[in-house]
C-alpha cells in the first residue's frame, strides 16, 4: 500500500479487497470441486494430496517472499 493520505490509498484498499474476495471465492470453489470429485472415488486420497500440494506451494511462496524481504 502506498504511504499517502487516506483519499489516495482508498483505490488501493478497494483493489486489495477485490483480490481477497476473488481469491477466497476461487479457493472455496476449488475445495467444493475437490469434494465433489472425491465422492465418486473409492478413496479420498487424491483430493487430500492435491490440497496438501496447494498448501505446500502457498507456504513455500510465503516463506520465500519473507526471506527475500530480509535480504
Amino acid at each position: 500500500m502506498p504511504q499517502t493520505g487516506l483519499a489516495a490509498t482508498m483505490p488501493w484498499i478497494a483493489g486489495f479487497s477485490l483480490l481477497v474476495v476473488v481469491g477466497g471465492s476461487l479457493w472455496i470453489g476449488a475445495g467444493a470441486m475437490l469434494v465433489q470429485l472425491s465422492r465418486g472415488a473409492r478413496t479420498s486420497l487424491l483430493p487430500r494430496r492435491i490440497a496438501a500440494v496447494c498448501l505446500a506451494v502457498f507456504s513455500f511462496g510465503i516463506a520465500g517472499s519473507a526471506l527475500a524481504a530480509m535480504v
